[in-house]
């Protein structure tokens, strides 16, 4: 099933989109709501590396596809469930390409009325991965508290926590992770078109990172640590070795309405990792995506 989803061909997503398309009146018709977009990354650390010898940079084609359903119990509370469909081409390390479905299901609720009116939600998910690194091929499951509440007409604050849990084909568990992320994000509107975001967060948990090994990093990594499958072409030879971490990143981001259901997406993400033995490493990601909403 994983190399059906990872060689996926382009006239299969074509007729994907053009049916979606074509049924957009029956979906607007409908309690679903369905959206897709399409996209291109920039990653200039793909390997999570603190040196120049072993940083390696890619560029990500990607094609994502929901649908969600939405449940309302009263005027103040409603339940949301969400299917995913998320396609991810690396151009230069192909084996990090992969392909994700997952199922999301949360409820919200507003505990008093109110145009700004705090809003408290918890949302559960699943996605199963499917990666060309054997590896890395694997499930999540994630847990997510959050709230948002909205100042102003121009001005939307939210806040929360996650909790994701990683299981990884890699006996070893290195690929394996317990993560926990804290978080707090705006959007300020600053036209009728077009609203700018920005997200903090603090990381804490495992991280995976890919590079030459040394004395230091096996003594510090052991037992998690294994040659990457995702980079057999590179010499001298990669492994990937697992460690605890913390990292805080900032996303900036604009997003531009085109129409009532289509909009761009640009945003940069920038993050500093700081591992067990002084293995501290940042990046920075690059991303532009076009988004289509059916109703």
């Amino acid at each position: 099933m994983q190399k059906y989803f990872s060689q996926l061909p382009v006239l299969v997503l074509m007729l994907l989109v053009t049916t979606l398309l074509t049924s957009a009146r029956l979906f607007a018709a409908s309690p679903i709501q369905t959206e897709i977009s399409a996209g291109y990354t920039y990653d200039d650390n793909v390997t999570r590396a603190e040196l120049d010898r072993d940083i390696e940079t890619d560029n990500i084609l990607n094609i994502d596809a929901a649908a969600r359903y939405k449940l309302p119990f009263n005027d103040n509370s409603y339940f949301s469930l969400k299917g995913t469909l998320e396609l991810n081409k690396y151009k230069e390390y192909d084996k990090l390409s992969n392909n994700r479905l997952g199922i999301h299901g949360s409820y919200h609720v507003r505990p008093f009325s109110g145009y700004t009116a705090t809003r408290l939600f918890v949302l559960g998910t699943y996605e199963r991965r499917f990666y060309e690194s054997d590896q890395r091929d694997g499930s999540a499951v994630l847990l997510q508290l959050g709230l948002s509440k909205r100042f102003t007409d121009a001005f939307t604050f939210r806040a929360g926590y996650i909790k994701e849990k990683i299981d990884a084909a890699e006996t070893k568990g290195v690929f394996d992770a317990d993560n926990n992320r804290f978080y707090i994000d705006g959007d300020l509107k600053l036209g009728q078109n077009n609203t700018a975001y920005l997200t903090l967060s603090r990381f804490k948990g495992d991280i995976v990172s890919t590079t030459i090994p040394t004395t230091k990093i096996i003594d510090a990594a052991r037992p998690f640590i294994v040659r990457d499958d995702a980079f057999l072409d590179l010499v001298p030879d990669r492994y990937a070795y697992k460690l605890d971490a913390t990292a805080n990143t900032i996303k900036l981001g604009d997003n531009y309405s085109l129409a009532s259901n289509q909009a761009i997406d640009i945003s940069i993400f920038y993050y500093a990792a700081k591992a067990y033995a002084g293995n501290d490493y940042t990046g920075t990601i690059f991303n532009i995506n076009y988004l289509y909403r059916f109703n």
